[in-house]
């Protein structure tokens, strides 16, 4: 059974799920969508290489492997290095990022969700006032919906390259 655990103020860590059921959501094309204020992640099940998550976890079963999701917010480091790059490309924040984290486990072994086989979308949160239809950072990355933002106007897709370290 799936639980969600709210960890310090504005963090979200949803553990209980496993790769089979990652899997049995990809072979029927369903979607698992994690919603929180900071960040929307559409869980990308039919992109995971469950089999290489697996080799790399000892050969465990994927009923066997546990996923957790966090949705945090971003350490101060990651904060300051992104205000800086963007800085210096001319930008201008207008949100803080957002650490996005998909893991893998087995007999106490993790592994992150380096393995995708495509784009993966991940909408972070605008604050109130900030026009979701104004310019964009990322006019070159694969695009879904409307313009690659939420319908609700209120997330912009992050670029697959902008998630936390």
């Amino acid at each position: 059974m799936e639980k969600t655990a709210e960890r310090r103020a504005g963090e979200l860590q949803v553990e209980g799920l496993t790769a089979a059921t990652l899997q049995r959501l990809a072979d029927q094309g369903a979607a698992l969508e994690i919603g929180h204020p900071l960040a929307i992640y559409p869980v990308p099940a039919g992109h995971l290489d469950l089999s290489g998550v697996s080799g790399l976890l000892g050969q465990a079963e994927a009923k066997d492997i546990q996923v957790n999701i966090e949705i945090a917010r971003a350490s101060e480091a990651l904060i300051a290095s992104s205000c800086a790059r963007a800085t210096e490309a001319g930008y201008e924040m207008l949100v803080d990022p957002v650490a996005l984290d998909l893991t893998f486990g087995h007999d106490g072994q993790t592994v992150r969700s380096e393995l995708l086989s495509g784009y993966a979308a991940k909408y972070i949160a605008l604050p109130e006032g900030i026009d979701p239809k104004g310019p964009r950072a990322q006019p070159d990355r694969p695009q879904s919906g409307d313009d690659a933002r939420r319908g609700d106007g209120a997330h912009l897709e992050l670029a697959q390259d902008d998630k936390a370290d």
